[in-house]
């Protein structure tokens, strides 16, 4: 490509030679007002006689053999050499070109502190997100910016975008097995000898020949397949850091060394799953089995160990020697759920009005309600599902921190899942705070723009409420450009999507699929979600939703809590709302033959009035046109009591 380079410019091919490998030979003859150049001493001009070092020319030597046009020291100089008397400087194109070198370099910056911050992750769904996301805004700078790939610093490390695209695969593939295992294990249970467990992976159904039933945590797990099982199979090729390939198999024990916090760390573990640009080892940390997921780009050393005995948890080593795998004691066996019980689905109606009208955050959604139907879930244990069924045009930010704080400790004990027929602004921003998202039919989500009185924000404000919708984003392992343009149309956001439907996010518009541009801020319908795996899928009936969960209508039992709950706060809305009016209806036009009956009825309508702020404040609040606050209305009867007083004094 050098050379090629040369020869575009003009130049022969006897100085690019010459310029490249330093065991080239150059000299030059002059012919005329030319020069010809050879690859030898043959020339009466010697420019290089040495083959320890590539050629180089100063601006002498450059002039003298008339490789250079000339030599000028200020840009004065260099125009009267182009023949320019007279002409004026127009700063742009440098402007542009310092602009563009300040640019690339601090997007260099940017990968090296992504790919710094991308080894201190967790090797749970959560830090395996975050670290998916470091890698991708790392993908979509390299190739913005290409020079970037072959900046020394990232080939000494071998860093590339096809690593790094090897890598977030790997990571999907990862997250989506440690879910399938959480669900498979929040359905199952505990299991028993002899099959119990419902439809995870304890009891004595799912293991797999080779494979052995293990006690983590309080759940039944199961490793992969020992290495008697998996050394017949052809060897998996594994890249390191520095380009190296170690071979083996699933099963193997290993020692692995790999960079950790900048410096290096050590593992020793059973490999459980086994790709190119990855490797999931399952270790021994303080009694208890975790699997840590390490990608080619921190992998420096791994060496197999002798002894091949497959790890054991604190638990399983309690057992004698005798018991087969997967045996539990009798304890064990009464508290395991029999094969007959079912799943429990909590479905919450959030934002849904009377007659499926969608009802504003704050109002007819809140956090209460999800406070309430996660204590319902809290009753049966950790790990139940619950699926907020979203209808709601947007709301108060203020609600929506509520909402925030609530919805990240319900996520930590059970899996929540966003149901979508309308999600905008306020609401969109609760979706992105569950665990999953599904769609209806003619559902939309995003546009979450978030105003000052009638202003949308800006400056610092904005900037500090893209971060937090883009790490609510992370949070839930989403990348956090669709979030951000979510919240304003400057960010630009286009994906691809392979043949596997592998999907690619881009915050410029290079994708082959444009979501959103300058001119208005995302909102994604049904198709686009599922199309760039944004959602995971579209269902417009309930057992429609559970088989995408992979859940059947006879596996489930549906919670009416949710059903009630929502029930019940509408109910008290409608209450509140026909009182609403009937009291300031009292207040502003009291009954009365005397002016002491009509203050006493003003007095009871407001008394009615802040007794309702207690029961129900987003009515009071909210709805239909603004009254004074609750504080007002202290004064009020605090005001009217004392003429109330006076009166009756008066009289007598």
């Amino acid at each position: 490509m050098g050379k090629g380079l040369v020869e575009v410019g003009g130049y022969p091919r006897e100085v690019a030679d010459a310029l490249i490998f330093p065991e080239n030979r150059l000299s030059v003859s002059f012919e005329g007002r030319g020069a010809k150049w050879a690859s030898d001493l043959s020339g009466v001009w010697v420019v290089d006689s040495s083959s320890e070092a590539p050629c180089g020319f100063d601006a002498q030597l450059a002039e003298d053999t008339m490789l250079s046009d000339g030599t000028a020291d200020t840009f004065d100089d260099l125009m009267y050499l182009l023949g320019y008397r007279e002409f004026q400087k127009i700063d742009s194109g440098e402007k542009i070109g310092e602009q563009f070198v300040d640019d690339w370099r601090d997007a260099k910056n940017e990968c090296l502190k992504n790919l710094e911050d991308a080894q201190e992750t967790e090797d749970s769904v959560v830090g395996l997100g975050k670290r998916k996301n470091l890698y991708e805004k790392t993908i979509a700078l390299m190739k913005r910016y290409p020079m970037i790939e072959k900046r020394r610093e990232m080939q000494e490390q071998g860093i590339s975008v096809i690593a790094l695209e090897g890598a977030v695969d790997d990571i999907k593939k990862e997250i989506q097995r440690q879910r399938e295992a959480e669900k498979k294990g929040r359905q199952g249970g505990g299991g028993g000898s002899s099959g119990g467990g419902g439809r995870g992976l304890g009891g004595g159904g799912m293991s797999r020949p080779g494979g052995r039933v293990l006690e983590i945590g309080g759940r039944a797990q199961l490793t992969m397949a020992s290495i008697d099982g998996g050394a017949t199979t052809r060897p998996l090729a594994l890249e390191l850091s520095d380009g190296r390939r170690w071979r083996g198999h699933q099963g193997e024990r290993v020692r692995v060394t790999h960079t950790l916090g900048g410096g290096k760390g050590e593992l020793e573990g059973v490999i459980v799953r086994l790709e190119r640009t990855s490797v999931t080892l399952e270790v021994r940390e303080a009694g208890q089995l975790l699997r840590k997921f390490i990608t080619s780009h921190d992998l420096r050393e791994v060496e197999r160990i002798a002894t091949a005995e497959p790890l054991r948890s604190a638990a399983e080593e309690r057992q004698p020697s005798s018991a087969s795998p997967g045996a539990v004691d009798t304890q064990d066996r009464k508290s395991a759920p029999s094969k007959s019980a079912k799943q429990t689905i909590f479905v919450l109606p959030w934002g849904r009005g009377p007659g499926g009208d969608a009802q504003m955050v704050g109002l007819g959604a809140r956090h209460d309600e999800i406070e309430k139907i996660a204590a319902e879930a809290d009753k049966i244990g950790p790990g139940q599902i619950i699926i907020l069924e979203i209808n709601s045009g947007g709301g108060l930010v203020t609600e929506g921190d509520l909402i925030d704080a609530t919805l990240n400790k319900v996520r930590e004990r059970h899996r929540v899942i966003a149901w979508i027929h309308e999600a905008i602004s306020a609401a969109a921003f609760t979706a992105l705070h569950c665990n999953e998202i599904y769609f209806q039919r003619v559902g939309t989500l995003g546009a979450i723009t978030m105003f000052a009185g009638k202003k949308a924000i800006e400056g610092a404000e904005l900037e500090a409420w893209l971060e937090k919708v883009g790490d609510v984003c992370e949070a839930t392992s989403r990348n956090r450009w669709i979030g951000e343009a979510m919240v304003t149309n400057e960010p630009e956001l286009s994906y691809d999507r392979d043949e596997e439907g592998n999907v690619t996010w881009y915050d410029t518009l290079q994708g082959t699929y444009d979501l959103s541009d300058k001119v208005q801020n995302l909102a994604i319908n049904a198709q686009q979600a599922e199309h760039s795996k944004f959602s995971q899928g579209t269902a417009d009936t309930l057992p429609d939703l559970l088989k995408l969960l992979d859940l059947s209508p006879a596996e489930v039992e549906i919670s009416q809590a949710g059903y009630r709950i929502h029930a019940d706060w509408q109910r008290l809305i409608r209450q509140g709302q026909e009182e609403k009016t009937k009291l300031l209806g009292d207040f502003t036009n009291p009954k009365g033959l005397t002016m002491r009956d009509r203050l006493a009825a003003q007095l009871r309508a407001a008394k009615e009035i802040r007794k309702w702020f207690d029961r129900c404040r987003p009515v009071m609040e909210l709805d239909g046109e603004p009254i004074p606050d609750s504080k007002y209305w202290d004064d009020v009867i605090e005001e009217i009591g004392r003429e109330v007083r006076q009166a009756k004094d008066r009289v007598s």
